[in-house]
């Protein structure tokens, strides 16, 4: 009976793919789709297994084995049981996927927050993205890999199991791999910093992303790649080499969803880039001294009028509104 159904699954899944691969899919139609891919883990993998024979199919197709296609093309041919429309287009995606290859992804896409907001994606494999103010990235999903490009922002992954598709967050000059755990990742031009608040991940270098996120390669990660674990913290800046790991309670880890900043030893400009992210507007400061100045603070759910407030007492620092939506912060001058 399982087998019976795990091929009704497969069957079904080759409809849809044939389905985005040829047609224009209305909304009602990926509204369809998601509610079967959530409806059974089956359907999932199903689709996954769907999108692997094509996958081989154009491997044989580049290699020239047209008896091994032609094999795997029998495979994925519908029954007849179907509704006209799905029979007729998995038959014609056999076709097309002869002269074009193209897989249609889950989730894939841009998504991306303003400043001031937050959001949370869930990804058809069952991760569950976090999005923090002022993000931005890209989701590419395939048989062999599930990738996040972080363009922007901060995030905080929480990431569904699945050891034949490792999970990767590419930030630039540094790619985080995992299987199944949480952890966050937050990117500003260069600055990468990557806290683990649950399980192991491991951090590529730069000489390793290439072969990291190309598509259908191993998940193998070079032997001396950093790897961190719950509560550890790392920083890069570029692609300077750093510091150490450092420790950080993991319940500060992604604290930001409920409206708690940590800050240990960050730059003060860093922190006012944080501060953008999360209230909106734009927190500057006019003196490079100050800017570079290391600061430990911890801010608690507080309006952005409180938060400046609280800079100015704290910091002894002074606030000046010098352009709609832009704070300023110079040194308080001395009484």
């Amino acid at each position: 009976m399982s087998f019976q159904r795990s091929d009704a699954a497969y069957d079904e899944a080759v409809s849809w793919f044939s389905l985005f691969q040829l047609g224009e899919p209305s909304a009602k139609d990926r509204a369809k789709f998601d509610a079967w891919l959530k409806r059974d883990p089956i359907n999932q993998r199903a689709y996954i297994d769907a999108e692997r024979t094509f996958q081989v199919m154009r491997q044989a197709k580049d290699a020239g084995l047209l008896g091994q296609r032609h094999r795997t093309l029998s495979r994925v041919r519908p029954t007849t049981r179907r509704r006209p429309w799905i029979a007729g287009a998995a038959v014609c995606a056999t076709a097309a996927i002869a002269a074009l290859f193209i897989v249609p992804r889950l989730n894939d896409g841009e998504y991306r927050t303003r400043p001031g907001e937050m959001r949370t994606v869930t990804l058809n494999d069952g991760s569950t993205i976090y999005m923090n103010g002022g993000t931005r990235f890209v989701v590419r999903m395939t048989g062999a890999q599930r990738l996040v490009e972080l363009r922007e922002g901060e995030a905080l992954f929480q990431v569904a199991k699945d050891p034949d598709r490792p999970f990767r967050v590419d930030a630039g000059n540094q790619v985080v791999q995992a299987v199944g755990t949480a952890f966050d990742v937050n990117r500003s031009r260069d600055h990468v910093e990557i806290a683990v608040s649950e399980g192991v991940v491991a951090v590529m270098q730069p000489a390793a992303i290439a072969a990291a996120t190309a598509p259908n390669k191993p998940a193998t990660v070079p032997t001396d790649a950093p790897k961190l674990s719950a509560g550890n913290v790392i920083i890069y800046e570029g692609t300077t080499a750093p510091a150490g790991v450092r420790n950080l309670p993991v319940e500060r880890i992604g604290a930001w969803r409920h409206g708690e900043l940590v800050f240990e030893s960050v730059p003060f400009a860093r922190l006012l880039e944080a501060l953008g992210r999360t209230y909106g507007g734009r927190f500057t400061v006019d003196d490079v001294q100050l800017a570079k100045r290391s600061v430990s603070l911890q801010l608690n759910p507080q309006s952005r009028a409180e938060v400046i407030q609280l800079l100015e007492q704290t910091l002894q620092l002074r606030a000046e509104e010098r352009q709609a939506g832009t704070i300023t912060f110079v040194a308080a001058r001395k009484k």
